[in-house]
């Protein structure tokens, strides 16, 4: 039987190698350093563009 993604995977944006590299979050977008591990989060009114479309 096909697993179904968790809610919290499918907010997940990973790597083709699978790493996570950034999560939507309710406040913006999580990312995540590659370097330290912090996971630094940049609420959607900083980012300037198109928003995405669920």
């Amino acid at each position: 039987m096909p697993r179904t993604p968790s809610r919290e995977a499918e907010r997940d944006i990973r790597c083709e190698c699978g790493k996570l590299v950034a999560r939507w979050e309710d406040g913006g977008i999580a990312i995540k350093c590659g370097r330290c591990g912090r996971v630094v989060t940049i609420p959607y009114s900083a980012i300037k563009g198109k928003p995405p479309t669920a």
